[in-house]
C-alpha cells in the first residue's frame, strides 16, 4: 500500500541519516598511520587486506551491524597517507 511504501521510504531515510552521522564520529579520530587529525570531510577508509567488499559510503542504507562489520575491516587514515600505501611508499605493520 501507499502507507507502507512511505513508512518504508521514510524508515530508510532515518537510517542513512543515523549511519552517516556514525561514520562522521568515526572519521573523527586520527590517521591511524600519521596521527594526524585532520578535517572528518577528508579521512578515508582503508581496506586492510585491500579487497573492499563494499565501500563504506556505499553502505548508509544498510544495518549499523552490517556497516560495522565493513568499517571493522579498514583503518582510518588521512589521503596523503592512503596515497602512500597505494603506492607502495607506506607499509602498513
Amino acid at each position: 500500500s501507499d502507507e507502507y511504501k512511505a513508512r518504508q521510504k521514510e524508515n530508510r531515510r532515518m537510517r542513512v541519516q543515523r549511519n552517516k552521522q556514525y561514520v562522521i564520529e568515526l572519521r573523527s579520530n586520527p590517521c591511524s598511520c600519521c596521527k594526524e587529525i585532520q578535517p572528518q570531510e577528508i579521512m578515508e577508509f582503508h581496506h586492510i587486506d585491500g579487497s573492499p567488499e563494499a565501500r563504506v559510503s556505499h553502505l548508509y542504507g544498510n544495518s549499523i551491524k552490517r556497516l560495522q562489520e565493513e568499517v571493522d575491516k579498514c583503518i582510518l587514515v588521512c589521503p596523503n597517507c592512503h596515497a602512500k600505501i597505494h603506492a607502495g611508499l607506506l607499509s602498513l605493520k
